[in-house]
């Protein structure tokens, strides 16, 4: 039985046709399918495809620009329709099916078909692999997938069939998973849709104040009064050497974060803070969305001192220019939820 298994395997992977692209295919690519990528975009992309055999010109596999935040640019990606994920597995030879998707709520109660008007919690699907002896499952959950507007609602692909549209993106994981070398990597365009959403905080949830989605300003600004905490208090600030080119108020307070406990106590007073100036939910969606920057949910997951004070400068330097705003138009009305996004 075992070199049954090693002669088979080969012959049902060596059967695969070889992915060409001639030079007249090359520039309808670039016309059509990659209009707008650079040659060396191109080039990667016709690469990935020869590498993992699927056709563009079949819609298998596709170059698409989305904006960077961290690039500050147009970066290009290549998605992978959820039928190239099934032809791609199915010509390896070693693809048995799946079994059919399951739902649940929040209740946690897996359901074969989602009946419930609104939008499932998640959805698993599991892959068979010729060889394996379990499937290989995979779980989705709607609040890391769902597409949304600016408003922060789903749009109209993921109101009206989330079922199905989530589904689709926990197939697709299931796919990763059951073929990794024909697959990994590739990521299908129901997954990366969120990609385009709004700017939402690390917990998934809620708009983020335009503000905190910028850079701070290089520009010098009219020096303001440190951010107060929630009850009003002003942050007390330890006296600290000034280092040339860098806000005292920001070597102050990275003075006052030289353990994990007064870190922690800093971060639980820019909270507050950010409550203040933006109101509670806005100042909380904001607060969570820089820290997911950072690459952390929560305060207490900063691993040393460095990216702790970065992040915490940024927050403080944010909130003391909308603090200096506010200052010089005081009738201004405060912000509120309807004012949290960009304008359309």
């Amino acid at each position: 039985m075992t070199q049954e298994i090693i002669t088979q395997q080969p012959q049902a992977l060596a059967a695969q046709k070889v992915m060409t692209f001639d030079r007249e295919q090359v520039e309808l690519l670039k016309s059509t399918i990659c209009k707008g990528a650079t040659d060396n975009e191109l080039r990667l992309f016709l690469e990935v495809c020869k590498a993992k055999n699927m056709d563009p010109f079949s819609k298998q596999i596709y170059a698409i620009k989305r904006w960077d935040l961290e690039a500050q640019r147009e970066v290009m990606t290549f998605q992978v329709g959820i039928d190239g994920f099934r032809a791609k597995a199915d010509s390896t030879g070693l693809y048995e099916g799946q079994l059919p998707p399951q739902w649940c709520g929040a209740d946690g109660v897996w359901r074969d078909v989602w009946l419930s008007p609104g939008p499932p919690a998640a959805c698993r699907v599991s892959v068979l692999r010729k060889g394996f002896r379990e499937p290989m499952t995979a779980t989705a959950l709607y609040t890391e997938y769902v597409q949304v507007k600016k408003d922060g609602s789903p749009n109209s692909m993921w109101r009206k069939m989330a079922a199905g549209q989530l589904s689709k993106c926990a197939e697709a994981l299931a796919f990763r998973k059951a073929f990794p070398e024909q697959l990994g990597g590739l990521y299908s365009e129901d997954e990366m849709a969120q990609a385009d959403n709004p700017d939402r905080d690390s917990r998934g949830t809620g708009a983020v104040a335009p503000e905190m989605r910028q850079q701070p300003k290089e520009e010098p600004r009219k020096p303001a009064p440190p951010p107060t905490t929630g009850q009003g208090a002003a942050v007390q600030q330890p006296a600290a050497q000034t280092q040339p080119g860098v806000d005292p108020d920001v070597q102050a307070l990275h003075a006052r974060m030289n353990s994990k406990e007064s870190s922690l106590k800093v971060f639980g007073e820019l909270k507050e803070a950010c409550v203040k100036v933006l109101g509670k939910e806005a100042g909380e969606s904001s607060y969570y969305q820089v820290l997911g920057r950072f690459g952390v949910q929560h305060a207490n997951e900063f691993k040393s001192t460095k990216p702790a004070r970065e992040c915490a400068a940024f927050i403080f330097t944010r909130l003391k220019e909308m603090q200096a705003d506010q200052a010089q138009t005081p009738d201004a009305p405060p912000v509120t939820e309807e004012t949290w996004e960009e304008p359309k």
